[in-house]
Parts: C-alpha cells; sequence; structure tokens
C-alpha cells in the first residue's frame, strides 16, 4: 500500500514537473519581457509613422514607430504580477492575468504626447487649448528630442496658435514671433542632422500658414459690397412701411461703407503683397534637392509654382498696418 502510494506521489512529481517545463518555468518578469519584445518586433517592420497595437482585451493604442527601435529598458516590477518596460519615453504595461493564465499586455502610452495632440486636435481649439498643447509637447520634446514628427507637430500646433490669436496682438509678422524662433530651432536640429526632409517641411509648414492668411484677406476682398442689395432692400422696405427715418439709417449705413471700401481694399490688398513677400522669405530655401520622399517633392514643386518671388526684396514692411 506504501509502495503504490509512493509511486502516485513520483507519478505526481512527474507530472508537475513536466507542466512547470511546458509552461517555461519562467518568472513574471520575463513573461513581461517577452511579450514586449514580441510586441516590439512586431512594430519594427512598420513603414508608417505610427503602428498599431492591439491587446487581447480588445484595446489599441497608436504608438510613434521609431520609438520601437529605442533599446528596452529591463523590466520594473510594479508589484508581484504587473511590470513596466520602456522604450524611450513609451511605457508599456504588462500583467500577470490570472484568469487567461498569462502575461497580457494592458497599455502602451507617452503620457506628454497624448496630452500635447488631446489639445491641439480638439474641434475647433481655442488659444488656450493650443497654449496647453505648447506645453505638453514642450516637455515630450524634452522626453525624446529625436522625432521629427513631434518637432513638426510641435511647430504646426505654434502657427496655430499665431492664427487664433492674430487679431488680438500687435505682432508684425504673421507666423509669430514664437512659431518663428521655433522654427529656426527645428532648421539647427535639421541641419546637425542633415536632414532635408524635415527643412523643407518646416518651410512648408510656414507658407501653408502665410497661404491660408493671404486667402483669408482675397476672400475679404471679394466679399466687399456682399450686404450692399440687402442695405437696399431694407431701406425700401422701410420706405414702403412707412418708417422713412429707418429707411434713411439704411441708406447711410450703405453709404458710409461705400465710401470706406477703397481703403478697406486698399489695406486688404497691402496686407496679402506683405504676407506675400514674408512667405517668399521661406520658399527661397525649398529645393527638391536631396528630398527623396516623392509626395514631399511634389509639394515643393506645388508651393514654388504658387509664388512668384523677388528675392531681392523679401523684407516686411514695418510700416504697414496691423494683422487681422
Amino acid at each position: 500500500m506504501n509502495g503504490q502510494r509512493m509511486r502516485w506521489i513520483w507519478r505526481g512529481f512527474g507530472l508537475s514537473l513536466v507542466m512547470g517545463i511546458a509552461m517555461g518555468c519562467s518568472s513574471t518578469e520575463d513573461r513581461i519581457e517577452n511579450v514586449v519584445t514580441h510586441e516590439l518586433e512586431q512594430c519594427k517592420q512598420s513603414d508608417e509613422v505610427f503602428h498599431t497595437v492591439r491587446t487581447r482585451t480588445g484595446s489599441s493604442f497608436e504608438i510613434l514607430s521609431e520609438l520601437c527601435h529605442l533599446e528596452p529598458s529591463e523590466v520594473e516590477m510594479t508589484n508581484e504580477w504587473r511590470g513596466t518596460i520602456r522604450t524611450g519615453p513609451l511605457v508599456w504595461m504588462a500583467e500577470d492575468d490570472e484568469d487567461e493564465r498569462a502575461v497580457l499586455l494592458r497599455r502602451v502610452a507617452w503620457d506628454e504626447l497624448e496630452r500635447a495632440t488631446s489639445y491641439s486636435n480638439r474641434q475647433n481649439p481655442d488659444a488656450e487649448d493650443l497654449q496647453k498643447a505648447e506645453e505638453h509637447f514642450a516637455t515630450a520634446q524634452q522626453q525624446y528630442g529625436d522625432s521629427s514628427w513631434v518637432r513638426m507637430q510641435r511647430l504646426e500646433n505654434l502657427l496655430n496658435l499665431r492664427a487664433e490669436t492674430m487679431s488680438s496682438d500687435d505682432d508684425e509678422t504673421v507666423a509669430g514671433t514664437d512659431a518663428e524662433a521655433y522654427y529656426d530651432e527645428v532648421l539647427q536640429w535639421a541641419d546637425a542632422g542633415n536632414d532635408a526632409e524635415t527643412k523643407a517641411r518646416a518651410r512648408l509648414a510656414i507658407v501653408d500658414h502665410i497661404g491660408d492668411y493671404i486667402s483669408r484677406q482675397q476672400r475679404s476682398i471679394e466679399t466687399l459690397g456682399a450686404r450692399d442689395d440687402r442695405l437696399k432692400a431694407a431701406a425700401e422696405h422701410a420706405e414702403d412701411d412707412g418708417d422713412s427715418e429707418a429707411a434713411e439709417e439704411y441708406r447711410q449705413e450703405l453709404k458710409k461703407r461705400q465710401e470706406a471700401r477703397p481703403e478697406v481694399r486698399e489695406t486688404l490688398q497691402k496686407r496679402i503683397d506683405r504676407a506675400t513677400r514674408e512667405a517668399c522669405g521661406y520658399t527661397g530655401g525649398l529645393n527638391v534637392d536631396d528630398i527623396s520622399e516623392d509626395a514631399l517633392r511634389t509639394r515643393i514643386t506645388s508651393t514654388l509654382r504658387d509664388y512668384e518671388c523677388d528675392f531681392s526684396e523679401t523684407e516686411t514692411d514695418d510700416d504697414e498696418d496691423g494683422d487681422d
């Protein structure tokens, strides 16, 4: 009886040993490392700027693919069943799930970049949103300064902030001093890395911003006089109703607008001319040399075709009217 019992004990021990070998007898740290390493290898194969990581629980995360090529840190255990690995500023969190009987990836995040894009990508963001986005973009750049994509997003956010605040300040340029200063920083960084494409994208971002401003002024010129017929009709309607006083007010308003129109048109045209000269200060550095990306080459060629610049005169007139 005792011999038979001992045989069952040894068989149980043997079965446990086999199961242990089958499960790898690996620590939670090792299994977290394996899970994250697998996802990193998948990400490294991506040719896109962003790579989508999908977890077994149905969550998905968009991450900058370039971060997957960074050397991963060692596993840092936050408790006995959960740990994290970092690739630069990107944090991979995985944990041992008892129900699944496996280590599962739970979250992948770069918090500062997520906060920045959350503010900048809001529907109709206001100046406060864009300023908060700038603060988070600046912190994200401090955490990882080797990303052209992050730098370009920060530049575009600063240009959007300039557009949002343009009517309430006396900045003499359309691009704005903050965006111009950061643009210079981007160019210095790109020069240090011989990154011609980032330099081209930075120039295009500012030219596009100025182009939007020019388009707004052109639309204002095109809509001059758009309310004339409405004011005329209002005056006639008031006259028909016997309200001569109201009719006269409408006629005076129409006269006032018509008399002011030549000056308004001239002011708008001056803004267009000045902004065009400002844009030419940036298109002068645009060319397709050392640009391998076809879409970017096309954008450069198209932009150069849109602006006819005399590069002997690209200075901004300091005595022109303020921005609108």
